[in-house]
């Protein structure tokens, strides 16, 4: 059998900032977050919700149209697409760069918790709340599509193509496929695989892919690399050419948080341009570039033009206006009727830092939900975990930190760390005993004590040191579960490819994901056993 089992929860993923566990919880008022990050906050943005009649008409038609071919296989997209024409239908959603047939394991993750959650939701509100991924497919950083291992392989995939990666033509990806599919394996990868490399681009391929994997469910998905969605977006996008409104809002907003304490400056991952918008032609995508005396550039190398001739271009050609990674929350919210937007801790952290621009364009901010968080290992894997002395919450631990403990738990009892507070024990009463008959030796006394600790921290480490070198198998076998576990110092679910798991992707076990993805909130992670 080819299955998964539910292992264990550990309550605290260590996965996340405690900044941001404290947002979602709404337990730090600091971070601005107009909702929390439960079924509650969701019940307050449905009162303050409202979405234009035509601009549902609008999205349901663009929806059924790029949708178009799975439409007959799988009868609950369409039912869901026509449900946005509803008033009172809404969307949670979950959005992504473009990745090579599913890419890292975190994609899958973000998709089963979007889905589960839009479910939850629609039955504990009594409303209607469909799913939605959003295709990131404009974005151009081609190159982080190649940033994943597939059973120890690094994946290499450095296209020439310089436009927005969802329009990376598929001759393209027919090249990279020919490294890349031998190391695939299992029926139901074979049929994700199959679906992805039927695209004509790379927007088709993702949606191919998703609509395969996730179409029974409902689970919609849009490109908004789209002509009438851009001329929604038109006019906060000519408000940004004249007036460059977000980043201003985005830098203050930064710094009310750092200043706050909510965390310091390294843990906020966006830093905005004076104009946060790029240019789409057949050249490429371009960053657009506000030159200090007034004129904007598509690119360095673009000619400098006024913002007159800009305004004209942008009204003449909206469909080659493209948001940035500050202006394409805004572009979501307002072209979908949504609720929630559920993502990963860079992700959020970043949204945390957009709440000022929302209020600047008018637009409702979502309620943030965090995505769930897996762990994959074998179950000989966990069974030697357990039966080596560390427990399940501990399964985080990097090498060193296994190595150490290792070593101490080896140590002798009169060795352990309580030896140190005995040896300073004996030495209080020296210093009693001495400062009573001559006070000038107290130095004295002190320099020996300090000698004396360091070399009992001798002795441990050596023993420590001999300790797991006599224990060298055991040792190796636990750094190698560690290595799983953090493939080169990163998150399992962000470094290895779903196709080294193909156990999640087998229609069997869905429910098991689906059950751990439903109720909203920081719920930890969750240890999955793979029997195979």
């Amino acid at each position: 059998m080819n299955t998964l089992k539910l292992h264990s929860i550990k309550e605290d993923s260590g996965l996340w900032p405690e900044f941001l566990v404290s947002a979602f919880r709404g337990s730090l008022p600091e971070a601005g977050l107009p909702y929390r990050s439960d079924k509650e906050g969701v019940q307050h943005a449905i009162r303050q919700r409202a979405f234009p009649a035509q601009h549902r008409q609008l999205l349901a038609d663009i929806l059924l149209h790029q949708n178009r071919e799975a439409l007959s296989a799988f009868p609950k997209l369409k039912e869901n697409i026509e449900l946005l024409r509803r008033e009172g239908t809404y969307t949670i959603t979950t959005g992504h760069q473009l990745s090579l047939a599913g890419g890292p394991l975190f994609l899958w993750y973000k998709l089963c918790s979007v889905l589960s959650q839009a479910a939850f939701l629609s039955r504990e509100c009594a409303c209607t709340i469909v799913p939605l991924f959003w295709m990131a497919s404009e974005d151009h950083d081609l190159q982080e599509l190649n940033d994943f291992k597939l059973f120890g392989k690094k994946i290499k995939f450095e296209p020439s193509f310089q436009g927005a990666a969802g329009r990376l033509p598929s001759e393209s990806i027919i090249e990279w496929s020919r490294e890349f599919s031998p190391l695939h394996t299992g029926h139901d990868a074979d049929a994700l695989w199959h679906a992805f490399m039927q695209g004509h681009n790379l927007a088709q391929a993702t949606r191919n892919w998703v609509n395969t994997a996730f179409g029974e469910y409902g689970l919609l998905v849009l490109d908004a690399d789209d002509a009438k969605l851009k001329q929604l977006f038109l006019p906060l996008a000519l408000r940004e050419l004249e007036s460059g409104f977000s980043g201003d809002s985005v830098r203050k907003r930064t710094q009310e948080l750092i200043r706050s304490g909510v965390a310091a400056e390294k843990a906020w991952p966006v830093n905005p341009r004076n104009l946060n918008l790029f240019w789409l032609n057949e050249t490429g995508r371009h960053r657009m570039i506000r030159h200090e005396d007034g004129t904007v550039s598509a690119g360095e190398a673009g000619t400098p033009r006024s913002i007159h001739e800009w305004k004209d271009a942008f009204s003449a050609h909206p469909d080659c206006i493209s948001p940035n990674v500050v202006l394409r929350p805004l572009y979501q919210e307002l072209i979908l009727p949504n609720l929630a937007y559920v993502g990963g801790p860079g992700e959020c952290a970043y949204w945390l830092q957009l709440t000022d621009v929302f209020r600047e364009a008018g637009l409702p901010y979502p309620v943030l939900l965090p995505r769930r968080n897996f762990l994959l290992l074998t179950q000989k894997q966990i069974d030697t975990w357990l039966a080596s002395g560390f427990q399940m919450t501990e399964i985080l631990l990097d090498a060193d930190q296994i190595r150490r403990q290792v070593g101490e738990s080896g140590l002798p009892a009169f060795l352990q760390k309580d030896a140190d507070a005995a040896l300073s024990r004996v030495y209080e009463n020296v210093i009693s005993e001495v400062s009573a008959i001559d006070p000038t030796l107290l130095a004295t006394v002190s320099a020996e004590q300090q000698k004396s600790l360091k070399g009992m921290e001798l002795i441990r480490h050596k023993l420590m040191k001999s300790i797991r070198n006599k224990d060298e198998q055991r040792l190796n076998r636990l750094i190698k579960i560690s290595e799983a576990v953090r493939p080169e110092g990163k998150p399992q679910e962000r470094a290895v490819h779903l196709f080294q798991f193909p156990s999640l992707i087998r229609k069997e076990n869905m429910p098991l994901l689906l059950k751990c993805c439903e109720e909203p909130g920081i719920k930890g992670l969750y240890l999955i056993a793979i029997e195979g």
